[in-house]
């Protein structure tokens, strides 16, 4: 990621960078994520330890992890496929590759009160708006 010089970048009332103001809220402090389009997963990772790296990260407890992963996968219908690994979602479940990454954002999003993002749209379904 590039560090932008001039210009500001805010989401919603939120102000990440004001080069006039001088307002630079470092990359890990923002609460965002990215779904890359090609949603590649971890091969060597279960489903479960994919969604669970970013959660890592942020030193969530490990109740809190199993809720929140458990209920993004819930939300897509892939609870019970948790245990498996990326290859193994295959055939007809190749479409359910493309669901784990939003799963990843889902288990992510919204777990502090500095969330940038609506309820509703961490909420909503892939595609659903």
């Amino acid at each position: 990621m590039e560090d932008p010089t001039e210009g500001s970048i805010s989401i919603g009332d939120r102000p990440l960078v004001d080069r006039a103001e001088r307002v630079y809220v470092p990359t890990e402090e923002r609460n965002l994520g990215m779904v890359f389009q090609s949603y590649a997963l971890w091969p060597h990772m279960t489903i479960r330890r994919n969604l669970a790296f970013p959660l890592n990260i942020r030193k969530a407890s490990r109740a809190d992890k199993d809720a929140r992963i458990h209920e993004a996968l819930d939300k897509v219908g892939l609870a019970h496929l948790k245990d498996r690994y990326p290859h193994q979602l295959s055939g007809g479940s190749s479409a359910s590759r493309s669901r784990v990454p939003w799963c990843t954002r889902r288990a992510c999003c919204c777990w502090t009160s500095r969330c940038p993002t609506s309820t509703r749209s961490c909420a909503s379904r892939p595609g659903r708006g």
